[in-house]
Formats: structure tokens, sequence, C-alpha cells
């Protein structure tokens, strides 16, 4: 059978041969059916002659080539084979597409065997040209790898695909210092480390959000040894390992703890605020506040560790839409709208039935308050609204301190120095 085709090497399927032979098609045509049918299959019983209908199912992305151009590769599987072909358009919700085929047992046969051998041709070329050789000596790839593998990513993937993902994965950690001043003379070892987790975490979140084993993967090794590679060894050698430790796990958990919530949060701040602009400043508002929060220090256990959480974090938000509405935060958002917004945030269930707000480390041990989030967040946010006008207020008399102290010259305010202001609603001065 091989040798006789006249597509030659253009011809996309393993039977193709040579082109010195005779047509397959015209060998067909010197024969009568029967005879023709005989002698190819080798036999003459009559059930084997019945014609029947099959499906097969494809990847969509073999459609396309083994149609061929107007469907030339369709008519020459047709002409091999004897056995009418047609590939659905539509494809189907598992990413593959139909090949109905109709005709007798052993000509269905033959093209379920000619379409799998392209299959697995086509497998083995991308194999070929997208897995290159792994790096034995690279201890961030390997981790990448050992931190996939134990999430059972390569049990769910492909293998082309799993190599693109760990290749991927390895450069996001990789490209995770960039803007981030690595030699320690503006940053400190613990902000470095923490913008390099927040910087990779934002790169492989970002991308792969919709895979099932992204939550199940421990990234923690492979931040480690992306800070041991990106990082002045005599920077990291400046302390000890048990405090490098304590640093990459707390910027591991902070990092992943951010990406965690950033979905959720958008999901529910477009509903419930009017305007783009006014969207984009409550989220990055509340979103500062809960990194604020999160950096912060634990305190108490269950349901009096989250109203601290909680006040810290509306606390922080607050300092920020002051910033952004001239020193008034009620100027971007009023109250009973920023309680609804972390009520709806709060009442998002985890996989434990706990706060999806809440640090997932302690979300549970939490619990749901009885009564509902409603009154903790109205106290929560008398707290935290005092507490932000007394830090203004602090930050205003140390500025007026500096004033007097650098431009006043010993002038008294009947001397024509000038007077304090009013207590106001203002930024608060990033030194303070």
């Amino acid at each position: 059978e091989r040798g006789c085709c006249t597509k030659g090497l253009s011809c996309p399927f393993p039977h193709g041969g040579g082109a010195g032979g005779s047509s397959f098609q015209h060998l067909l045509q010197q024969q009568s059916p029967v005879n023709h049918l005989a002698s190819l299959w080798g036999t003459t019983d009559p059930a084997a002659f019945h014609v029947g209908e099959e499906l097969m199912q494809v990847p969509a992305r073999m459609a396309r080539a083994l149609i061929g151009p107007g469907g030339e590769n369709i008519r020459l599987l047709q002409g091999v084979t004897g056995c009418k072909v047609v590939i659905e358009s539509q494809q189907n919700a598992d990413g593959s597409q139909t090949v109905k085929m109709s005709g007798i047992p052993a000509q269905r046969e033959q093209v379920k065997a000619l379409i799998s051998q392209q299959c697995e041709a086509e497998q083995k070329a991308k194999m070929l040209k997208y897995v290159p050789d792994e790096p034995s000596a690279d201890a961030l790839f390997t981790a990448v790898k050992v931190a996939l593998s134990s999430a059972g990513a390569d049990a769910v993937e492909e293998e082309v695909e799993m190599a693109k993902i760990r290749s991927k994965i390895t450069q996001f950690a990789r490209s995770s210092s960039e803007e981030v001043d690595v030699s320690g003379q503006s940053e400190t070892i613990e902000n470095i480390i923490r913008q390099i987790g927040r910087n990779f975490f934002a790169a492989v979140c970002g991308v792969y959000y919709e895979k099932s084993w992204l939550s199940f993967v421990d990234f923690q090794l492979v931040l480690e040894a992306a800070i041991k590679e990106l990082v002045k060894p005599s920077l990291i050698s400046s302390i000890d390992s048990d405090e490098l430790d304590r640093i990459v796990w707390e910027s591991h958990d902070l990092a992943l703890e951010e990406q965690r919530f950033l979905p959720l949060m958008w999901d529910i701040v477009r509903p419930l605020v009017d305007g783009p602009k006014m969207k984009k400043k409550v989220y990055k508002g509340i979103e500062l506040g809960r990194v604020q929060a999160l950096t912060g220090e634990d305190e108490g256990t269950g349901m009096m560790r989250a109203e601290t959480f909680l006040q810290r974090w509306v606390q922080g938000s607050l300092a920020q839409f002051a910033v952004d509405g001239g020193g008034d935060p009620q100027a971007i958002v009023e109250k009973s709208k920023l309680v609804e917004i972390f009520a709806a945030l709060l009442s998002q269930p985890n996989n434990e039935g706990a706060s999806a707000a809440l640090p997932a480390r302690w979300a549970a041990e939490a619990g749901i308050p009885d009564q509902g989030w409603q009154p903790i967040l109205e106290t929560v946010y008398d707290i935290a609204l005092n507490g932000l006008a007394a830090v203004q207020e602090e930050a205003r008399a140390t500025a007026e301190a500096e004033r007097r102290k650098g431009k006043g010259k010993g002038k008294s305010f009947h001397q024509g120095a000038a007077q304090p202001s009013e207590p106001s609603w203002t930024a608060v001065p990033e030194q303070a």
C-alpha cells in the first residue's frame, strides 16, 4: 500500500510515499467494487460490506490540517479509503471536533487509523518543537517543577502544555526583581523580598488564575530560590537563616493573600460603585487598606482578631480615600456605602464556609458573627474614622511645630506669624 500516493512528500498522512508508484485512486478504478474490496480487505463475507456510520473525536487544532486547503486532504482521505468523511465545523465543549465516517467497517477502521497516526505525528512534532531539555542545574526551574508536581498539575495538563507552564513560571520568577532595588541601598531586605513576592504572584495569578491546580501550589521554595538568585549574596548573608526563612514565609503568604482576594474584591466593588474613575479609587483604597492590615501583627483570637484586622483594614482604606478625596474620605465613598461593600466582601464564603475576605490562615477560627457583619462594621468604621482624625491632627501639629521652628524665628502670632488653621480632613504625610 505504501509508495503509491501521488501527493508524495506533500501528503499530510503517514501512508504517503514516493511519487513513482501508480495512483491509488487509479488502482481503485481498474477494479470492480466487489473484487476491489475483496482483494483490499481480504474477505467476501457480506457482513463486512454493511455500510454504517461512526463518529470520532479529534483535537480542534487538528481539524484544519485534516481538512486541508479547500478540502484537499479530506478528498484524498476519502479516495484512499473509500469512506465518506465529514468534519463538523462546530467545536465541542471539551475542545474537540467530531469526524463523521460513513462506510463499511474496514473502511472506517482505516480512516480512524490514518487520523490517529496523523494526530500522534503532530503530537510528536509539537513535543520536539516545544519541549526543550530541562535544565538539570537550574535551582529555580527545579523548584518550580517540584512545586507544580506536588500540586498535581502534571496530572491535569498535557506534557507539552506542562513544559510551557514550567518555563513561563520560571521566567516570571526571574523577572520579579524588575524595578526593585535589589542592592539594598534604598530598601531593606524585608521590603525587597516582599516586592519580589508581590511581583511574582501578580504575574503568575494574572496568567493562570483559571487553573484548578493554582490554589494548591506552594511557591515558597520557588520564592526562596528566586531571592537567592536575584538578591546580592552579601545582602542575604547580613541576616541569619531563621530570619530569612521568616521573611520569605511572610512575604509568600502576604503576596498570595493579596492575589487571592483581588478578583473577589473587583466582583463586589464593580456593581456597587458608580462611574469607572470612582470604581478605581474605591478598589485602590480597599486594596491598600487590606495590604496594610495584613502587614500588621495578629492580635487576639477568634472574632476579636477579626475585629482588630477589620479596624486596621478600614482605617487604611479611609486614609487612602482621604488622600484621593482632598482630605475628606467620605468624598470618595460615604459610610453607608463602604459598610455595604465591606459586608458584601465578608459575606463571601471560602471553601471551608468561613469569610473569604479574612486571611485564609485564621478565617475558619474567626467564624461568622451571629448578628452578621453589619453592626461590627459600623462600630469599626467609627473607631477607624476617629483614629484617622487623631493621626491627621498629630501630623498637622508636627508640621506646624516644624514650620514655626524653621520659619517663625521666635515671632509670636501677634508679630505676624501665620495662625494655625482649624482642624480639617487632610492627607496624612508619608513620613507621619
